[in-house]
């Protein structure tokens, strides 16, 4: 599936079927999907995100930009910047959306020892303010 879709434009989208397709990869701009969708991905050799972080054959786009979320964070390099572009981006609009996607940041800024203490403080309060 490529990554330059605007998954953001299917608006009432509620349920997106792809289970046994040979998928390996769910693109990052599935994140920007409606929130209330479910993802069916059953019966695919998924790797990224990994299948293990489904619920029962189905994820959500919240769970698709965590994933990516915590990816970003473990990066050389990782800035607040791409923080905030990261959630601009997801176009989260529901709260627990949002909570997901900064737990997810969260935790691994905080394990996230490459990264210096003042960087860490500093996403760790611009995180909660969202």
């Amino acid at each position: 599936i490529p990554d330059d879709i605007d998954f953001g434009k299917l608006k009432k989208l509620e349920m997106f079927h792809l289970a046994s397709n040979k998928i390996k990869k769910l693109p990052k701009s599935m994140g920007n999907l409606p929130h209330n969708c479910s993802i069916f991905i059953d019966g695919n050799p998924l790797e990224s995100p990994p299948i293990k972080i489904a619920k029962s054959g189905k994820m959500t786009p919240a769970t698709i930009a965590r994933f990516y979320a915590e990816v970003m964070c473990k990066q050389p390099g990782f800035t607040v910047q791409m923080m905030d572009n990261h959630i601009e981006k997801c176009g989260v609009k529901d709260i627990d959306g949002l909570q997901e996607i900064c737990q997810g940041m969260w935790s691994t800024i905080r394990s996230n020892k490459s990264l210096s203490a003042d960087l860490r403080q500093e996403c760790m309060e611009r995180a909660a303010v969202v």
